[in-house]
């Protein structure tokens, strides 16, 4: 599987359940700081925003240029090809479609830009990649499932607060693990 090909985005995912192992354990609600598994949250963010740089740059090889491809009609044929009801009256705006286009090269390119975002900014960087996949499903019906699950390691979970008795519930209660 290279960049070129739409499973491009299982690489993020590939790349998370390896260094995940890394990381150690933790239970839920624990505040513990981690520098191995910021290390492996910093390489799933890495990982992720590659593969939209990777294909960015696929798009780029495979079409001789950057602009030859955001002014072709590659959507255009992915919605004759896999279209949807929602596909079907875009394509009616050909001229929307090629914005389109280069809206997502653009954004393919300047995704590592993520890497620097902190607060607001990063949480709309997000949201912007979950809507943009969203609509990449609802009008082509393609999902990128394995980059938006990988998405989430940008986000702050650290400052979510659960009532206590949530946090209870999720943690392994270490009094009945059997120790060897």
């Amino acid at each position: 599987m290279g960049f070129g090909y739409v499973a491009h985005d299982h690489m993020a995912i590939v790349v998370a359940m390896v260094v995940l192992l890394t990381a150690g354990r933790a239970d839920f609600g624990d505040r513990t700081p981690s520098r191995r598994a910021g290390w492996a949250l910093r390489c799933m963010q890495i990982a992720t925003v590659m593969t939209y740089c990777g294909s960015a740059v696929s798009k780029w090889v495979r079409s001789g240029s950057p602009w030859e491809w955001a002014n072709g009609a590659v959507t255009v044929w992915a919605l004759t090809r896999r279209g949807s009801a929602f596909g079907d009256w875009v394509g009616r705006y050909p001229l929307f479609l090629v914005g389109v286009q280069w809206g997502v090269l653009v954004c393919e390119f300047l995704a590592p830009i993520a890497l620097w975002l902190k607060g607001r900014w990063l949480v709309g960087a997000v949201a912007a990649a979950m809507v943009f996949h969203l609509a990449t499903y609802l009008t082509v019906d393609i999902h990128f499932l394995p980059t938006v699950v990988c998405r989430a390691a940008f986000l702050p979970w650290e400052r979510l607060r659960l009532p206590h008795r949530v946090s209870r519930r999720f943690s392994l209660p270490t009094d009945r693990l059997v120790r060897r």
